[in-house]
């Protein structure tokens, strides 16, 4: 049987509505970091990017006003989305 926990750790929200970008970070590091681009066939979507240990980072979403999560719109804002 699986556990599901709701946790709330920081997660940094940043968008910029000219490019309809967005950026959901969940940590730092001081170790190089690689990226994974993501791609929907040919088209570039986001990008994933890990500590050099493997840990995930960041999810960029170059689509925001689509791919942003419904529960962290606005979250940048000010606005609490619970």
């Amino acid at each position: 049987m699986s556990e599901t926990y709701n946790v709330r750790p920081p997660i940094v929200v940043s968008r910029d509505p000219e490019s309809n970008a967005a950026s959901i970070e969940f940590g730092t590091s001081d170790h190089p970091r690689w990226t994974l681009p993501v791609r929907d066939g040919e088209q570039l979507v986001g990008t994933l990017r890990f500590a050099e240990d493997g840990e995930l980072l960041e999810i960029e979403l170059l689509d925001a006003e689509t791919q942003m999560p419904r529960s962290l719109r606005n979250v940048d804002e000010g606005g609490d989305r619970t």
